[in-house]
């Protein structure tokens, strides 16, 4: 597998287009009963391959993604060869902290003798998509890229 294998709860979130994966793939719901009592390996490598499309279709529609926590953020954008990541550090002297429920809202209006903003360019190794998915399964999660133009902006 590339990605991971969807847990019950994401499968059954699913159901309609596993369904259609299966069709496409041409297997009857009568067929799919009786496969995964009769031979549960091949039904095993068709939720892993079900599980494959839809990690591949979501990875490939995430451009923006962050991490924050109470002295960081991080916000990039991802390109096909490379990920654009701006970094808002809140200095070593400030008692400022950032709410990691909502990173915008902790630094609006607040003064730049508080933070220091960087701009960092990675170019991608590889598959661009299997690095987004890296890159989330390690904590960051899927933005609209708001705060990353905001950044933008305000690096410019």
């Amino acid at each position: 597998m590339k990605y991971r294998r969807l847990s019950i709860e994401e499968l059954t979130h699913l159901e309609e287009k596993f369904i259609q994966f299966l069709v496409v793939n041409g297997i009857s719901a009568e067929d799919w009963v009786k496969m995964k009592t009769a031979n549960p390996d091949q039904a095993n490598t068709l939720i892993d391959a079900f599980s494959d499309t839809i990690f591949e279709g979501f990875m490939q529609k995430t451009t923006y993604f962050e991490y924050a926590d109470p002295k960081m953020i991080l916000s990039y954008r991802v390109d096909e060869n490379k990920a654009i990541c701006y970094i808002l550090m809140i200095n070593s002297d400030s008692n400022l902290e950032i709410n990691t429920q909502n990173p915008i809202a902790s630094i609006v209006g607040i003064s730049t003798d508080d933070f220091t903003l960087t701009k960092a360019t990675k170019e991608i190794q590889g598959d661009r998509n299997l690095f987004v998915y890296q890159e989330l399964e390690n904590g960051r999660y899927v933005t609209d890229g708001k705060l990353f133009d905001f950044f933008y902006k305000l690096n410019a």
